[in-house]
């Protein structure tokens, strides 16, 4: 059975092939392919990110088994010897943190009670 009567007869595999299609698209055009990139061109790039994400989430889950517990240090052991990715990963991590406390200082902040003037009636 080919690919294509696979996705026919499973509507929710083929919606899950096309996971990353509108990103890749926007990746290429953006990198100057043409509006709208080769289909082809698409689909192969999907398949080899699929391909790469499935391979490293397989291979940190192995990892987790070892450790006991399948965690962002599981991802960073696997890409620790490409510096690029790892600063990059590193990068976003801090990101992260720092909205995610941005979030919560802002939450704590709308919170407190404070008089017409905007003062806080705390202090």
């Amino acid at each position: 059975m080919n690919m294509a009567a696979s996705n026919a007869s499973n509507p929710i595999r083929a919606a899950q092939q096309r996971r990353f299609t509108a990103d890749v698209e926007e990746m290429l055009f953006g990198f100057g392919d043409q509006w709208p990139p080769d289909h082809a061109a698409v689909s192969m790039i999907e398949c080899l990110v699929e391909e790469y994400v499935s391979g490293l989430a397989q291979r940190a889950a192995a990892i987790g088994e070892v450790a006991g517990v399948l965690d962002k240090e599981c991802f960073l052991f696997l890409v620790r010897a490409d510096e690029r990715k790892f600063h990059r990963i590193q990068r976003l991590l801090k990101a992260h943190r720092e909205i995610k406390q941005a979030r919560s200082d802002k939450k704590v902040q709308e919170e407190q009670p404070s008089d017409v003037t905007g003062e806080n009636l705390d202090r």
